[in-house]
């Protein structure tokens, strides 16, 4: 019963914290997205307007999908708040991948600790905060990792249509490779 009370305690400090700290970054940063972000924030309202993947009509290169697919989502919902909507799709994409995954490495290992423990990295992890603020696939990328590592744990476990579920998390790993190729190497 202890334990149970102490793991809920941690897990509602935790979560304080992984909030707070990106509340506060955001408010303490204004960057607009330059470069390659203002490249993919250019295609995600492309593809809500025209379903076009295309930089431009004259540049016809190619940017991995995923990113401008999400982007054109929040578009859609945000309207002129993209920013403030695309940070926190982010922080509860990111938060709901991160908090499966420690239920999951919990479950599978048989303590809550190893879920607290990735909870707390990942809550004070700097790299996690910093790419919070921004329309990237970094912070995307570091979501479906989280989401891919919960979705092989679970499936593991899975007796009633096993096939099922490694169906999705391939549909998953594909998503992550579209958005930043290197995740094929996971």
């Amino acid at each position: 019963m202890f334990e149970k009370r102490l793991t809920a305690f941690a897990t509602t400090f935790l979560l304080g914290f992984f909030l707070g700290f990106r509340w506060v970054y955001w408010g303490a940063v204004q960057e607009l997205p330059f470069s390659d972000m203002a490249d993919y924030l250019a295609i995600a309202k492309r593809v809500l307007c025209c379903f076009d993947f295309s930089h431009s009509e004259f540049w016809q290169s190619y940017k991995p999908p995923t990113l401008p697919l999400l982007g054109a989502g929040v578009l859609a919902l945000s309207g002129d708040n993209f920013l403030t909507g695309w940070r926190i799709f982010l922080a509860l994409f990111t938060l709901s991948s991160l908090l499966w995954a420690c239920s999951e490495l919990s479950r599978s290992l048989g303590s809550s600790l190893y879920g607290l423990a990735l909870l707390a990295v990942v809550t004070f992890s700097r790299s996690s905060i910093f790419w919070s603020l921004k329309f990237s696939t970094e912070g995307v990328s570091e979501a479906f990792t989280y989401l891919i590592i919960a979705l092989i744990l679970f499936s593991q476990r899975q007796e009633k249509r096993p096939g099922l579920w490694w169906s999705i998390l391939g549909g998953v790993v594909t998503a992550a490779t579209l958005n930043r190729p290197n995740v094929v190497m996971l």
